[in-house]
């Protein structure tokens, strides 16, 4: 039965052209998705990584066309121009690995060693430029690996798992698609486009939930609010006027510091600042354009940034005690709103700055 459907397969040419066609719309599909989330970086870049992908995929069906799908020109062509994929994996995997590295000096020296080597063989057609290629493929895969190794514990583990798992699947796709070159024929094909396109759905899933929209898309609002009231916290811009407990309860924040109780309420503040509750409620939504939550996180993220620059071999788990927040879990999601990255890459950006 599976000598029969793989034969089937072998010879349906019309099967072949429909599922790359599927593909390529997949790829196109992702790429887009992400790119809507260009503001993080990490899906910037696999959203232009998925959009060569859906470019090559074009080159596959023309070169195709015109030489046949199992013709050594063909082939031969594939494998070349698949090569400019591989600094792309490169700069979008070292890019979780460490986080807002990718410069464009950088990516010049990715890409630099393929363009050379690829315009070389489109003017000599030497198979030795032809094994330097994928002599230079082998070895940035083998790099990735020692990266992927090195960085382990330099990563957050959210990171981490990106990192991984799209070294995986890569590692995957290229066997695949090198079984698919060394065995050319349309079956083998249809195997490369089915589990490419089943692990780049699998990366594309783990990239949106580690990096989600809030701290992309909603940062903007998020931040609206939360530099409302830094700026107050900075300026002391309230309204005492109309807000008489106002300058209270600025006293109450910057100098003793109530923030850093995890177990403040706002009916509790209320009381101290010799007021109700409402009233406050009332103050923080005109006066200071959020609400209580987002006003004492915005004092305990500003605590959290001191106190790791301060501190930086302490863990999270302290940092987040230590500035008020009742649970870690916490502390990173209200962190991650404001700054669009964790509070270990961040940490790690404070290590690199003079």
């Amino acid at each position: 039965m599976f000598r029969r459907m793989y034969d089937y397969l072998t010879d349906n040419k019309l099967l072949l052209s429909v599922v790359h066609w599927v593909y390529f719309l997949l790829n196109v599909t992702l790429s887009v998705r992400l790119l809507r989330h260009y503001e993080v970086r990490p899906k910037l870049l696999l959203g232009l990584l998925l959009a060569l992908w859906a470019v090559m995929n074009i080159k596959d069906f023309v070169l195709h066309l015109i030489f046949g799908v199992t013709s050594s020109q063909s082939i031969e062509w594939i494998m070349v121009l698949d090569q400019l994929l591989v600094p792309f994996c490169t700069m979008f995997i070292m890019e979780v690995l460490n986080p807002r590295s990718t410069t464009w000096l950088k990516c010049a020296l990715y890409l630099s060693p393929f363009v050379v080597l690829i315009a070389a063989y489109i003017w000599t057609y030497s198979l030795m430029v032809l094994n330097l290629i994928v002599l230079v493929t082998v070895l940035y895969a083998i790099g990735l690996g020692v990266a992927c190794y090195y960085y382990r514990r330099k990563v957050d583990e959210h990171n981490r798992k990106v990192a991984f798992l799209s070294y995986v699947s890569l590692v995957a796709i290229c066997i695949v698609w090198l079984f698919s070159c060394v065995q050319p024929c349309i079956a083998n094909d249809i195997l490369y486009f089915v589990v490419s396109g089943l692990l780049w759905c699998l990366v594309t899933y783990v990239v949106e939930n580690v990096y989600p929209v809030e701290a992309s898309a909603e940062k903007a609002a998020d931040d609206d609010r939360l530099n409302v009231v830094e700026d107050q916290v900075s300026a002391g811009d309230v309204a005492t006027d109309s807000y008489p407990f106002a300058e209270k309860l600025e006293h109450l924040m910057t100098e003793r510091r109530l923030y850093l109780d995890a177990a403040i309420s706002e009916a509790e503040l209320a009381r101290l600042v010799g007021t109700n509750r409402s009233y406050l409620s009332e103050y923080f939504n005109k006066v200071c354009l959020t609400s209580f939550t987002d006003y004492i996180n915005a004092f305990r993220v500003q605590h959290a940034e001191r106190f790791m620059a301060e501190n930086p071999q302490v863990s999270l788990e302290e940092v987040a005690v230590n500035s008020g927040f009742n649970s870690t879990s916490t502390f990173r999601r209200v962190f991650t709103k404001k700054h669009g990255v964790t509070p270990s890459v961040y940490r790690q950006s404070l290590s690199k700055r003079p």
